[in-house]
């Protein structure tokens, strides 16, 4: 990930990065609740609870559990092993990788949202055997791509799939911001009003990611499977918007 660049705006200001960002944070925010709901209680995007129910059933000797709930683990460092290659690759050959990333991501969501309307039974997946676990895996891949596909808003590192870190970077410039009300010097406050910056990033990149949750879980009963265009909708937008960027 360390030669991973962010998707940048039109202007490259942190702001228009941001913007992006948190769009793409909302979208996964969408498919992790949307893919909660629809494949029995498996995230796609933060792992962190599949790891956790991995390790319990483990625990208890339940061995389907532990590799159901550990597939789209794998998956999602799948994507990521993938994205991180495509970007290295872009960046020795001097092409916009993190585009290619998003339109990988939209093909994956597209397949997810077309397994959806035709696979489904009382809004949950109806298939077994290896069909299911593929398509567990195509919003897990997308969402390991995505985690690639930004790195950064400005000067902080940021992910749009997974927030522990962004409540971390929130508290810590939170903390910073308010010593630096003490300093006596320009130099001391300007570091304070970068880290205040900082945990407004952080802040809004969760929020951004809460809000979509919201929305999948509101959009997978009322409309099924035609929810998932908003997300690949959203990235769409996204897109476009780096289609226009300087690279």
């Amino acid at each position: 990930m360390a030669h991973a660049h962010p998707i940048p705006p039109p202007a490259a200001s942190w702001r228009g990065q941001l913007g992006l960002a948190a769009l793409m944070a909302w979208a996964a925010g969408f498919v992790d609740a949307f893919g909660y709901l629809f494949l029995a209680r498996v995230f796609t995007a933060h792992q962190s609870g599949n790891t956790a129910r991995s390790g319990l059933f483990l625990s208890a000797g339940r061995w389907h559990h532990v590799t159901w709930y550990g597939w789209p683990i794998a998956m999602f460092v799948a994507g990521m092993l993938a994205g991180a290659a495509i970007m290295e690759h872009s960046r020795r050959n001097r092409y916009h990788g993190a585009r290619l990333l998003l339109i990988l991501e939209i093909v994956l969501l597209a397949g997810f949202l077309a397994a959806a309307a035709t696979l489904t039974r009382g809004h949950v997946l109806d298939v077994r055997g290896g069909l299911r676990w593929a398509i567990v895996a195509l919003p897990a891949l997308a969402m390991g791509l995505q985690t690639i596909a930004v790195t950064r808003v400005g000067d902080i590192p940021i992910a749009t799939t997974y927030f522990t870190g962004a409540l971390n970077t929130f508290s810590e410039g939170t903390v910073q911001y308010l010593y630096s009300l003490r300093a006596l010097d320009a130099a001391g406050r300007r570091a304070g009003h970068a880290r205040l910056r900082h945990a407004f990033i952080a802040a809004g990149i969760w929020a951004s990611f809460f809000a979509g949750v919201i929305a999948g879980a509101a959009g997978k009963p009322a409309w099924g499977a035609k929810a998932l265009l908003l997300p690949i909708a959203a990235l769409a937008v996204v897109l476009a918007f780096s289609a226009f960027a300087r690279e």
